[in-house]
């Protein structure tokens, strides 16, 4: 992969006598706009997430964004220079609205009042009618959209979802796969996520992690076909 905008590389975190992430090294780049991460329960997804996005320090290893080292830099500090993330759990304030959301937040984050028409934000994250309801009223969905659009208010280089589907039937689903693909293309997308279905029709490129390890990385028919993949899923008691 040429022209990575984030690198990790040889990324290591120990939490206690477990080795979390194992000497893992990633980039993302133009020729995979999207990017997801698998593996097993425990396998050290969010783990290296946390790493990339400066939620956690690691032990070894480095992360540059366009080839700037922010091995060092806190989490804060990586999303002001472009480095955004949504979480498991919607991470929302309740009581503001999705208008008072992205305006007020893109400034808090970045220190810039409309980086995108607010307008434009709302139809494209669905939340048009829900614009000046209060965000503790909109259902999963659009709690999770309110959240990803919040997110790209800020303009970032990268963006990080961690399991963005969960709990959400198939047509929510669709609703998210069908706003990260008219994200594709204008930033990096970088997914944790369980829903094998999602990720097959949504990647460019799946890295597969188990133990900590990258065991494999390619394009979804590629992964399809690794028997490396099935045999780590298979072994922690995955269908």
């Amino acid at each position: 992969m040429t022209s990575a905008v984030l690198a990790g590389s040889a990324l290591s975190k120990h939490f206690g006598g477990v080795l979390a992430v194992d000497n893992v090294s990633i980039e993302l780049g133009p020729d995979a706009p999207v990017t997801t991460i698998i593996g097993p329960n425990g396998a050290g997804k969010t783990t290296l997430l946390n790493l990339l996005c400066g939620a956690i320090k690691a032990d070894g290893g480095s992360v540059r964004l366009e080839g700037q080292d922010i091995t060092r830099t806190h989490m804060r500090q990586r999303m002001a220079m472009g480095v955004a993330r949504t979480f498991q759990h919607t991470g929302i304030f309740r009581g503001l609205t999705p208008t008072e959301h992205l305006v007020l937040l893109a400034n808090r984050i970045r220190g810039i009042q409309q980086l995108r028409s607010i307008a434009d934000l709302l139809e494209t994250f669905h939340l048009s009618v829900h614009a000046n309801e209060a965000a503790e009223d909109l259902n999963h969905v659009s709690q999770r959209l309110l959240e990803i659009g919040t997110m790209v208010s800020t303009a970032p280089k990268v963006l990080m979802l961690d399991e963005p589907t969960a709990g959400m039937d198939l047509a929510e689903i669709a609703q998210i796969a069908s706003v990260i693909r008219q994200l594709r293309g204008t930033m990096q997308i970088m997914i944790i996520e369980h829903d094998i279905d999602f990720v097959l029709n949504i990647s460019d490129r799946i890295v597969v992690l188990d133990q900590g390890r990258v065991i494999a990385s390619g394009t979804p028919s590629e992964i399809q076909r690794d028997g490396r993949v099935a045999a780590a899923y298979m072994r922690r008691g995955h269908p």
